[in-house]
């Protein structure tokens, strides 16, 4: 948050600390905070260098007078001119104490300038100089650049506009009073008399904070614009405004797909069916309903836990990949999916920059869903990992499993595994992962419920009408596909269909149940001993299915631990 920078600055420019590179990409913004800065300290003047116009009193830019424009060999000199002038000039400042805040001399500092040598030097013998005047001959520089810095300087990192700070640029955007629609929709204003509260504020330039703090669309702006920089939030706002005419936040995180992206990040267009598009899984299903509510309440009450994510483990096909994208939609977040493969690069250093990249760029999003899919494939030796890359994935994974444990951002992490067995204890540890849950295939019930999405899902040509809509058994479809995930149910579906599309007749239970029977249960093709792993396993992990109730040949009924935790008893085999 700017807070912390600004105490830091504070803290080093009090202490003549030397140089400082403050690392932003936002050079207003970090202007106005470096002056505010300056001003408390009691600097005489702050000046401001850019290429384009030399050195100017940031308090006048128009200011250039013949002490101030001696700073480089012409004011308009492109990035590649000598700073030596500015430099020299600076080394013999007498009427400090001064701030200089340095736009452009980073691209003169860069490994491959050939000015690098000569403007360090005179950069350190100014510093060194400054550490032990008096305060009229005192120069401070602060280079404002976005690269990491270089050797000698000081780094203080401006973080992005926190949640308060935005708060202010949407209240700025909407607080118009010939456009009071804005407020009433951004306010959640149910009512006319809510209406008229909110208008007879906003004819005082006011907005009320206890409507702000418990509106839900302003909320969800809110979260929408983390991760923006300042003049970023205001053109996401500016489009959703002319597009609309209000504030939404769909428009405002399509925004920010377009101004945040990253090769090893992508972004994910969630089932706009939520967990509804779900069949079974009903355990699952109510824990993340519970965790969403606490990642809200983490995010707006101090001393609240915050959910960290959760590893889905199971047979393929069963849902867990559904799962990830019907998350995004349930919690009205963004989705993002992390490419192992694309974090990997050939030359010496990229696949760590890769992961800092990614890692930015999913803290940049928050609050979001993270999505990880097939994890074991892609931290196959990471976290204990071999030599022969060098130690890269070593290096990585140790960075990946310090960052699950303690990103502070509101980032929850979807993780789904095939081969849960694959991934080390380390990984799984209470503290990276709130829960683990396994999937097996569906019982009878969750079976049953599967169909049924799937079957509102697709048409009858003939009779041109869902499939839900027709003369179908579920129930015996489910009995004739026992351990059938739900991918293979579906295809069983499809494949119904069509074939009686080309007859150009009907559906019926029997279509699905004769195809049902051509089609081989992923389980089938694994052997036993892998099988019965995988299970033991999940005995150790929360069932994402609920136990079901099978009727005995005496009429009784007694509750069956679903096999593996996924499927029935009658499963198992």
């Amino acid at each position: 948050m700017s807070q912390k920078f600004v105490k830091t600055l504070d803290k080093l420019i009090r202490a003549r600390s030397g140089l400082i590179w403050a690392r932003t990409n936002e050079e207003a913004r970090a202007e106005i905070l470096i002056t505010g800065v300056a001003q408390r300290i009691k600097f005489k003047r702050v000046l401001r260098w850019r290429c384009s116009t030399g050195l100017v009193n940031t308090k006048d830019a128009t200011e250039n007078q013949p002490d101030l424009a001696v700073l480089c060999k012409s004011p308009f000199a492109p990035p590649s001119a000598q700073p030596d002038g500015l430099l020299e000039f600076l080394g013999s400042y007498t009427q400090g104490p001064a701030l200089v805040i340095m736009e452009d001399m980073a691209d003169h500092l860069a490994e491959n300038s050939p000015t690098r040598i000569q403007a360090m030097r005179l950069l350190k013998d100014l510093s060194r100089q400054s550490q032990s005047s008096a305060p009229e001959s005192w120069v401070q520089v602060v280079v404002v650049d976005r690269n990491k810095p270089v050797d000698g300087f000081i780094p203080v990192e401006l973080d992005l506009p926190t949640r308060e700070e935005l708060k202010v640029v949407v209240e700025g955007m909407a607080k118009s009073p010939n456009e009071p629609k804005v407020l009433h929709h951004l306010l959640d204003a149910k009512t006319d008399e809510d209406r008229e509260a909110i208008s007879n504020d906003l004819k005082v330039n006011k907005i009320d904070g206890k409507r702000s703090a418990e509106s839900n669309t302003f909320n969800k702006v809110l979260d929408a614009l983390l991760g923006l920089e300042d003049q970023q939030a205001q053109q996401a706002l500016a489009v959703s405004m002319a597009e609309v005419g209000r504030i939404e936040p769909e428009i405002l995180i399509q925004s920010k797909k377009a101004l945040i992206s990253s090769p090893a990040v992508k972004w994910v267009d969630p089932n706009p069916k939520g967990l509804d598009a779900i069949g079974g899984l009903d355990n699952l299903k109510e824990y993340l309903k519970i965790t969403y509510q606490t990642f809200l309440d983490a995010q707006r009450f101090e001393f609240t836990p915050s959910p960290q994510g959760i590893v889905i483990a199971g047979v393929p096909g069963t849902g867990k990949s559904l799962t990830a994208k019907c998350v995004g939609t349930a919690w009205g977040l963004p989705l993002v999916q992390l490419s192992m493969g694309a974090l990997m690069g050939k030359y010496v250093g990229e696949s760590e920059q890769g992961w800092f990249k990614a890692r930015d760029v999913v803290e940049a999003i928050a609050p979001c869903i993270l999505w990880i899919d097939e994890i074991e494939k892609g931290f196959s030796g990471f976290s204990g990992g071999g030599d022969s890359d060098g130690g890269t994935s070593r290096r990585i994974g140790q960075d990946i499993l310090a960052w699950l444990q303690d990103c502070d951002k509101p980032v929850y992490i979807v993780a789904t595994s095939n081969d849960p067995l694959a991934l080390d204890a380390e990984f799984l540890r209470a503290g990276r992962f709130d829960d683990q849950f396994w999937v097996d295939v569906p019982n009878t019930n969750d079976r049953i419920a599967v169909l049924e999405v799937v079957a509102n899902k697709y048409k009858s040509l003939v009779a041109d009408k869902f499939v839900s809509e027709m003369d179908i058994d579920w129930r015996a479809v489910a009995k004739a596909t026992k351990n059938f995930t739900g991918a293979e149910l579906e295809q069983a579906v499809i494949n119904a269909i069509k074939c009686t599309n080309y007859e150009r007749r009907e559906i019926t239970t029997k279509d699905i149940v004769e195809e049902s029977k051509l089609i081989r249960p992923v389980v089938k093709g694994w052997s036993d001993g892998k099988l019965a792993g995988q299970r033991k396993w999940g005995e150790g992990a929360r069932q994402a299915s609920k136990e079901e109730e099978k009727e005995e040949k005496n009429g009784a009924f007694r509750a069956v631990v679903l096999g593996g935790g996924g499927g029935s008893s009658e499963d198992a085999n």
